[in-house]
């Protein structure tokens, strides 16, 4: 089933450049060259991606993706410079989404690091990092503190390398990426090497090929591999650096990955040559030359030369030692003249970029521009908009407000007039109480005045009908007597049932007076009386 399945796969892809896609074209061929970088297979990883741009240049749509996709390919490759004209093209593209504009910066980083240019390196990775932060993208975050931690190494910051590798490690674990983990490790084993702490550089490197050898590819478990040989090559353990180095060589093979096994060579005969064995280490140099120069690698064939020059000198061989002597000589001179041509060659190939860029620059600024002026007039209308509905929020807490306080008043106003009719009886009541109060002084005193006349005028009566009394009148003036007394009764019951007791009426007391006579008297004569009062 998988060789069926293989063949299906190998017949589509000798086919695509031939046959009509979809409108997913160019996302699938660059998903293809993403695979072939994977593998480490640059050449087939550039095909794709310029098959990409070719259907994306054909339906007039951005290439940023793309342009993306070549930065990452030449910084792989080594070609820095490459690699920035390509990362700063797609910087420029139209539709630059803040997920493109932050992995651009990232690679730039990368780039700007290798090249020793640790302030714009750390400028580029600061600010993927706000991108992806604002984005809440916790990988990326992840991976910009991973290489903000390589600037620092570079720097020679440990301590501050160490805590982004940690904060780095954090996420990653939080994650549960394994694989990033060992990124981590990996940094900071290499960070504990420089730091001359070797056994903790030992125990991060181990914890990096465990992960590896579960979870990786292989070409990844290989560069542990290496490193760990370097380290013991650092602690003179050569066997041990030799084996390393060899199950490293082994895994590039396997994979075919020519591009790295020139470094493996490299330090073959460097372990060689520090065992003493110079005819194997020879070898393996002439070896990593041979790589080297395949691949036009000025810096691996100067460095390499020079090892081979030592070498040759130590057998004896002086002939052969002048000549790499000679040919290190050559090399250095070219690799510097290449490096000034090549920066001649960015400089050109920057101005030819500037040249035809200028026309994206103008659209590009006036679409900000054109952005700025929309926004400005949204925010106009947001202020606007705001300044309304602030106006009707006030208005309608200042109505409230007065509606409340026209309520509170008319409540007010309404209990008012209930307390001041309220006090008005009362003051009423008072008053009466106040007149009721004299009136009865007055009473009261006139009471104890009439009670003591009375008093006097009943003795005097009684004094008076005693001269008179015989033993046949007797009961006579005994009635008559009470008849007086009577009508001094009749003028205290007069009073105290009187409404005005400090008043009393002359006239309705003379003719009750009068009648009260008439009836004591029991008289036998009619009499009448006429009153003129």
């Amino acid at each position: 089933m998988k060789i069926k399945q293989l063949i299906c796969f190998v017949v589509v892809i000798i086919s695509i450049p031939h046959i009509a896609l979809a409108s997913d074209s160019a996302s699938f061929y660059l998903e293809i060259s993403k695979n072939k970088l994977n593998d480490f297979n640059y050449h087939e990883a550039l095909k794709f991606t310029d098959y990409s741009i070719e259907y994306k240049l054909n339906n007039n749509t951005p290439l940023v993706k793309e342009y993306l996709q070549k930065g990452k390919i030449y910084k792989q490759k080594g070609l820095l410079d490459s690699a920035l004209f390509f990362l700063k093209k797609a910087e420029l593209e139209n539709e630059l989404d803040k997920i493109s504009y932050a992995s651009i910066l990232l690679q730039k980083g990368k780039i700007y690091k290798t090249k020793g240019n640790y302030s714009e390196s750390l400028n580029n990775l600061k600010r993927a990092l706000v991108i992806y932060e604002t984005l809440n993208d916790s990988l990326n975050i992840g991976n910009v503190k991973l290489n903000i931690g390589n600037v620092f190494k570079g720097v020679k910051k440990y301590n501050y390398a160490l805590q982004n590798y940690n904060e780095a490690l954090v996420i990653y674990t939080h994650l549960n990426f394994e694989k990033k983990k060992a990124n981590c490790y990996n940094n900071m084993g290499n960070l504990y090497r420089k730091m001359g702490e070797i056994d903790s550089a030992f125990h991060y490197l181990y914890k990096t090929l465990g992960i590896r050898k579960e979870n990786d590819n292989i070409t990844y478990v290989s560069y542990i591999y290496h490193n760990i040989s370097l380290l013991h090559q650092e602690t003179n353990h050569i066997d041990s650096a030799l084996f390393y180095i060899n199950k490293s060589l082994k895994l590039k093979f396997k994979v075919g990955n020519e591009y790295e096994i020139y470094l493996d060579y490299y330090s073959l005969g460097n372990i060689y040559r520090a065992k003493g064995d110079f005819l194997n280490s020879i070898y393996y140099y002439n070896e990593s030359l041979r790589s080297a120069k395949s691949q036009n690698n000025l810096k691996i064939m100067t460095q390499v030369s020079k090892n081979l020059a030592e070498s040759y000198f130590q057998i004896n061989n002086f002939t052969k030692s002048a000549e790499y002597y000679r040919d290190h000589t050559v090399y250095s001179d070219s690799l510097e003249i290449l490096q000034n041509i090549s920066n001649l060659e960015t400089e050109l190939i920057s101005y030819e970029f500037v040249r035809d860029s200028l026309n994206k620059k103008q659209l590009l600024l006036q679409k900000e521009i054109s952005v700025i002026e929309n926004n400005n007039i949204e925010l106009n209308s947001k202020i606007n908009n705001n300044k309304i509905k602030y106006l009707f929020v006030i208005l309608t807490i200042v109505l409230s407000l007065g509606g409340l306080l026209f309520i509170s008043f008319k409540k007010r106003l309404r209990e008012y007039n209930i307390h001041k009719k309220v006090l008005e009886k009362q003051n009423k009541e008072l008053k009466r109480t106040l007149i009721s109060k004299e009136e009865k002084e007055t009473l009261l005193k006139e009471i104890h005045h009439r009670v003591k006349n009375n008093l006097q005028i009943i003795n005097s009566l009684i004094r008076l009908q005693s001269h008179y009394m015989t033993a046949h009148n007797f009961k006579d003036k005994l009635v008559e007597t009470e008849n007086r007394i009577r009508s001094m009764a009749l003028v205290h019951e007069k009073l105290y049932k009187s409404d005005n007791l400090s008043r009393l009426s002359a006239k309705t007391y003379m003719q009750d007076l009068t009648t009260n006579i008439l009836d004591s008297f029991e008289s036998d004569t009619p009499i009448s009386i006429d009153y003129d009062i």
